[in-house]
């Protein structure tokens, strides 16, 4: 039997379809209250959110982005993003809320997934979101009621596993 605390983490995937219905605004201030209840280099907390609730918007914000497209159908599209300067650590703290967010997402009944940036994604949804160039826009993430279900998983694998020390370890083809 697993620790009630991993079958929380395991229920965490990536949903791609969504049942259309927009999100309540109480299922929003859990996911955003989640989402910076994430530890932060500091406590500087440099985390932004905007929440996308416009269903024309949310279209025009997953379609922009080449891998959100699935999530025209979402209830809302949290776009995560915090200040390009002065912070060493900033993705390091926006990627730790964007985990409490999926958690949260999946363990109250919702599906989403992480849709990363990178600057030419910036260039095409921070316009759309208003967001400046002083900016940097970490996530995408689609979140909404799921039309798909996923059962809960692990990805343990042993191998990638070492105690006290490295150790390198013969891949396929390798000679010993």
């Amino acid at each position: 039997m697993k620790p009630a605390v991993l079958s929380m983490l395991m229920k965490r995937r990536s949903i791609r379809k969504f049942s259309g219905k927009t999100l309540s605004k109480a299922q929003v201030r859990t996911l955003l209250e989640a989402a910076m209840c994430a530890p932060s280099a500091n406590n500087k907390q440099p985390w932004r959110f905007i929440v996308v609730t416009d269903p024309e918007l949310i279209r025009e914000v997953c379609l922009a982005h080449p891998h959100a497209k699935f999530g025209v159908d979402a209830g809302a599209v949290f776009v995560v993003f915090g200040g390009r300067e002065g912070n060493n650590h900033l993705f390091s703290d926006l990627g730790a809320a964007t985990q409490n967010l999926l958690l949260c997402a999946a363990n109250i009944g919702l599906g989403a997934t992480w849709c990363g940036m990178n600057e030419e994604r910036q260039k095409l949804v921070n316009p759309l979101v208003g967001l400046p160039d002083r900016y940097w826009c970490y996530a995408v993430i689609p979140v909404g009621v799921p039309a798909e279900k996923k059962p809960p998983r692990t990805q343990y694998d042993e191998t990638k596993v070492f105690y006290d020390r490295f150790k390198e370890r013969p891949g396929p083809g390798a000679r010993p």
